[in-house]
């Protein structure tokens, strides 16, 4: 019994951190699902579609705020 909570306990912390850790990414502006090699990504054309003038779409525009 208590051995089962216990491994609930950690597995609760282990998701919970996970879950945590992709917030904290979200928020940042960083993206949550990939890890940002492209290259070799076989998704590259549904994540970076091009517009009719060739220029890739930038989905995350990091825009600063004006003063």
């Amino acid at each position: 019994m208590i051995a089962t909570i216990l491994i609930s306990l950690a597995l609760l912390a282990i998701v919970g951190s996970i879950i945590f850790r992709m917030i904290r990414k979200w928020r940042s502006g960083q993206s949550v699902s990939c890890g940002g090699s492209c290259s070799g990504c076989g998704g590259d054309s549904v994540c970076h579609p091009k517009h009719p003038a060739g220029q890739a779409i930038n989905w995350y525009p990091r825009q600063k705020p004006e003063p």
